[in-house]
């Protein structure tokens, strides 16, 4: 998974509750990028699963176009129109 996004320095895994586990994965990205907000990963029990990315110690990311480097009070391009109104990179 964390190939996929760039080069993985780091990965930790932690027990969240009985049932499942979050797993912490430290990418060196190109920032030059919109920053992903999740993937499909296949898994032989499950299937295909969308899993919803969290980052961690960004400097100003723009929640709207994903770039980093400027943010929503200083993005200049026109509004995008989201599927249901609500954001994936978060409020």
């Amino acid at each position: 998974m964390g190939a996929q996004l760039g080069t993985t320095m780091d990965v930790s895994l932690y027990e969240f509750t009985k049932n499942s586990k979050i797993i912490k994965v430290k990418i060196l990205f190109n920032i030059k990028n919109p920053i992903r907000v999740g993937m499909f990963i296949r898994n032989d029990c499950d299937g295909m699963n969308w899993i919803y990315f969290r980052f961690e110690n960004l400097p100003m990311l723009c929640f709207r176009c994903g770039l980093v480097g400027h943010n929503i009070e200083n993005y200049r391009n026109p509004p995008i129109q989201l599927e249901g109104g609500t954001n994936p990179r978060g409020a």
